[in-house]
């Protein structure tokens, strides 16, 4: 499905992460992909050493990674295969790019930071500047690795106004609703709030997941014909078929990531 979503990981007082997600950005996709990896034991703990082997890069250092690779060749199977080893995807030729700047790496970025070791480099490039599109940043989630809190974020608002205090450092101004303050202009919007879980208090399964912040945030979601919930994405998932939609998606798909 085409829901678009940003996954973001904020580490020692900065965001480390901010993945563009082609793909399933809402709670039943990358939402409980998320919720799987953080319930497991000792997943936070690898996720946090793993953090070391992320290089946040620039375009220019993403056009040098990306030169030269082409699905030029096949391997034993007859599959196209890029030089690097990397299968052609099923949508056809394009740019093979290393999978943490894959827009449909999605929730596996998490998996992938985990497992890092000495011998890792793992290059992203910050999509911040996607909360800001109000109408194609369908859902954004943070894992906050400082103050131990998965934020699920929806839809948009405008921003809330900047305080000052003497007594409020800069990492606790940056969460929950704040979160995106100083991403984009003041006039732009940013996702919603719709749940913050401490990382001892996740809820059980995606069941939990959902009726809770279904039940807190009624506004954000409607009920289709079995009563169940529905997202105002898996809608606007529908609506895509109309041309005026495709039309001006056109800048998101050609691209594999945001930079």
């Amino acid at each position: 499905m085409g829901t678009r979503s940003l996954i973001c990981i904020f580490y020692k007082g900065r965001f480390m992460v901010a993945q563009y997600t082609q793909f399933d950005g809402y709670l039943e996709g990358q939402g409980w992909s998320i919720l799987k990896f953080l319930v497991v034991h000792g997943n936070i703990d690898r996720l946090k050493a793993g953090m070391e082997f992320v290089s946040i890069i620039d375009r220019e250092r993403l056009t040098q990674l990306v030169s030269g690779h082409g699905y030029t060749t096949s391997d034993h199977s007859g599959q196209m295969v890029c030089e690097c080893g990397a299968p052609q995807p099923f949508s056809g030729p394009g740019t093979c790019v290393p999978p943490s700047l894959s827009r449909m790496t999605g929730a596996n970025i998490l998996n992938m930071i985990a497992s890092a070791s000495d011998q890792s480099y793992l290059p992203v490039t910050l999509g911040l500047e996607f909360v800001n599109d109000g109408l194609f940043c369908e859902f954004a989630y943070c894992v906050d690795l400082d103050a131990d809190v998965f934020e699920i974020f929806a839809g948009c608002v405008e921003k809330p106004k900047k305080t000052s205090s003497n007594d409020t450092s800069k990492e606790e101004l940056l969460i929950g609703q704040c979160r995106f303050l100083e991403v984009g202009a003041e006039t732009d919007t940013v996702p919603k709030l719709l749940m913050s879980y401490p990382f001892d208090h996740l809820p059980g399964n995606l069941n939990d997941m959902v009726n809770q912040v279904t039940t807190k945030n009624p506004d954000m979601f409607i009920k289709d014909d079995e009563d169940e919930p529905k997202s105002p994405t898996k809608k606007d998932e529908e609506d895509e078929k109309s041309g005026e939609v495709k039309d001006s998606e056109e800048k998101h798909d050609e691209t594999e990531t945001t930079s």
